[in-house]
């Protein structure tokens, strides 16, 4: 049998620990980690469904010469 009195402290978490996924909790363990990070940021919970735009730029693919490799395109952040 196990200690639930343990495991119920255990997943509570505190202000620097995130609370412990316990499966039998998990409805009460989704609330105490959305309250666990709006701790951090108030608005934590709002970047991680809608996060934050970042404009980038194309770098066009650079083909292959007889002195440099090519370089596949990819996105640069722009300052």
């Amino acid at each position: 049998m196990k200690n639930l009195s343990n495991t119920s402290f255990v997943s509570i978490g505190s202000q620097s620990k995130p609370p412990t996924l316990v499966r039998e909790e998990i409805q009460q363990w989704k609330i105490r980690m959305i309250h666990f990070l709006e701790g951090i940021h108030p608005r934590i919970t709002e970047f991680l469904h809608n996060p934050p735009y970042v404009t980038v730029t194309l770098i066009p693919r650079v083909p292959a010469t007889t002195t440099t490799p090519e370089v596949q395109e990819f996105y640069q952040p722009k300052p």
